[in-house]
This record gives structure tokens, sequence and C-alpha cells, in this order.
């Protein structure tokens, strides 16, 4: 029996997804698929546009199976951790065969041969990423940077995307990152699931228009929130679409303004750095910028720098709002990332599969 796992967000719903877990299907002639899907908060640092279970009910409208709910903490992290997060879920269902996730490169094998690359990251490349971090280049770029120069000073090296478009096509999209974090946790943890990567359809992943029937999650957020009249179907399946609450109901993080500004007030005097993400540079940069505290997303935008993202700032945010430490993911990752698992909903097909996760499952459901 084969069983695709897939790894999602779904904020919202749209297009795009409802053909991933039926390409996915195909290619691994899945009879079942299971998605675990972030919950009420996503990786950005933001709340989801609408609740878990809305989320949940319109993948099961769509071609999913099952589906459950990544934990908080993964669900709010970086890449590296939300992959690491996934992937440990996955693998503990006991049943799950198959992996399947969204990718914007011609060359999927590509992100195999980075990922064990990266894994055996020789010392002459550590030190020119780090020279090129120092520069104050975001990651992906200093990384780009420093494994092309790694790269033409060992002309021998076995990995074949060494020319810079190839390179950058994959460090240029969060979808070829994910999936690199995928790939490199699979090879870390000695998984036997199987990768399927799917070719994303239409607009780019952050895509801030409605272009296509295949339009990003990114653009339509944008058009909801814009207060124009929004034909949803176009870019949502009707099922979906349907199960989206009206604009006044859907959240966003400038909803929370007052309560963020209320913590970062209330903890002023004893910094910010036991928070996960925090680091004493982005403690005292609060701390001096306070005063100039307008919203969430201005807040952000006022913290940003060279080499701190504006994604890497509001989930610290978040973190520090919801009480979220260094410690909680600590002790997570001591329990093997994932402790129990969470049931957001299924289909009732899907009940022999619920039963074997309850015997083969390596976490209490």
């Amino acid at each position: 029996m084969n069983v695709t796992g897939i790894i999602a967000e779904y904020n919202p719903f749209h297009r795009g997804h409802a053909y991933h877990i039926a390409k996915a299907r195909e290619l691994t002639k899945a009879d079942y698929v299971v998605v675990v899907m972030s919950g009420n908060y996503v990786q950005r640092g933001a709340p989801a546009l609408t609740d878990k279970f809305a989320r949940a009910k319109m993948a099961l409208k769509n071609g999913a199976d099952m589906v459950f709910e990544l934990p908080l903490l993964w669900s709010t992290s970086a890449a590296p951790d939300f992959a690491a997060g996934g992937t440990a879920f996955l693998d503990k269902l006991g049943c799950v065969t198959h992996i399947s996730y969204g990718c914007e490169t011609e060359e999927p094998k590509n992100l195999v041969n980075l990922a064990e690359f990266l894994l055996r990251e020789p010392r002459e490349f550590s030190l020119a990423l780090k020279k090129s971090q120092g520069k104050g280049l975001a990651y992906p770029l200093a990384f780009e940077q420093a494994f092309l120069s790694w790269a033409k000073e060992n002309p021998s090296c076995d990995f074949p995307c060494t020319t810079r478009e190839k390179f950058h096509e994959i460090f240029s999209s969060p979808n070829n990152i994910l999936g690199l974090e995928y790939q490199k946790n699979l090879l870390r943890r000695q998984s036997n699931l199987i990768p399927c990567p799917v070719p994303r359809m239409g607009s780019d992943y952050h895509s801030p228009d409605l272009e296509t029937c295949f339009s990003s999650a990114t653009a339509i957020r944008n058009a909801v929130f814009s207060g124009r009249e929004v034909p949803l179907e176009q870019y949502m399946p009707k099922t979906a679409a349907d199960l989206l609450p009206p604009q006044k109901y859907l959240l966003r993080e400038n909803d929370f303004s007052q309560m963020l500004y209320y913590k970062l007030l209330s903890e002023s005097w004893m910094g910010y750095e036991s928070y996960l993400g925090g680091s004493p540079f982005l403690s005292n940069r609060i701390k001096k910028h306070l005063e100039l505290f307008s919203g969430y997303s201005g807040f952000c935008e006022t913290l940003k720098t060279k080499d701190v993202t504006y994604a890497k700032i509001s989930r610290f945010l978040l973190h520090i709002l919801l009480n979220i430490t260094t410690e909680d993911a600590a002790l997570l990752k001591s329990l093997g990332y994932i402790p129990y698992f969470r049931l957001l909903g299924f289909k009732s097909t899907a009940k022999p599969l619920l039963k074997m996760i309850e015997k083969q499952g390596d976490a209490p459901l």
C-alpha cells in the first residue's frame, strides 16, 4: 500500500494545491494522501487567514484523505526546523511511503544532489559561506556566492548544478529551499520516505498579483484584503472558496498589534533573548526602536536590516507574543520533534489508515 505525505500551510487552499495533491497521488500511485498542515499560525510569522479546521476541510474536499496539525513550534519556524518537524511527523506515522513537495526547478534531481553536498559540507566551503555572510548578505545569496566560489576552485566536484543560472533557480524560490530542507532531513534521518517533487504550476510562490487560475496564496491574500470584489472561484476550488469566511472575519498580523506592543513594553526591562529566534542584537534593536512602534507589520519593516529579513523578524515577534522560547524548542527536539499526533479531519474512506496509524504510529493519537 502506498501512502503519500504532504507538508503544507494551505493559507488559503488554492487550485495549485489541488493540482499538487492530484499529481502526487498519480505519480506515487497512492492509496491515501496524508497532509501535515500548519495550524492557526504559519511560517511567515503571522496568523493563518482562517482557522485550521476550515483549511483542513478545504483539503479534504479537494483530494486529501487525512489532515494532521503540525505542532505550533515547527509551523512558525524557519525552513530548517519547519522541514525537520514535518518530515519527522510523516516518519512517525509509521505508514507513509512517499513525501511529495512542490518545486520550481526543471531539474528536481539538483535538490537531492545539493542536499547530499550540504550534509558533507567541506571546510573550505564553510569558510567561504561565513565570509559571504560577513558581508551582510542574506543566507540564500551568501550561500549561492560561497558555493559558486567553491565550485570554481574545485572543478572536479560531482555536483552538476555549477552554473549561476541553475544555482540561482534553486535559491530564489521558497519552494525549492523547503524542498532542499526536506531532502536534507530525509538523508539525516536515514528515512525510507521516497521523495516525489512536483513542479509548481502557474505564478511564483510570492507573486503578489492574481495572474492566472494558478495564482499564489500571497496573491489571493492580497486580493482578499484589498477590499475589492474578487471572484475567488477562479483561483480556488469552489468547495474551498465557499469555506472562506467574509473578509471582516479573516486574520492578519496587524490584528495582534496592540497585544504585541503591550507584551514588548511589559518585558522591555528584561529583554527578549530567551524567545525562539532571538539574539542580543535583535533584543537590543527592539528596545531601541520600541518608541517607533505603529503596528505589527510596520515594526517588522522598522527592524529589518540587510542581513535580517522581514520574515525572520516577524517569526521572532510572533514567538514573543505566543511565549515560545528556545528552551521549548530544545525540549521538543529531545522528544523526537513530534510527541503527539493531532488529527484535524479525515474521510470516512480513510478509517483503515487511521487504524493503521493507531497501531504502527510512534506517538499517541
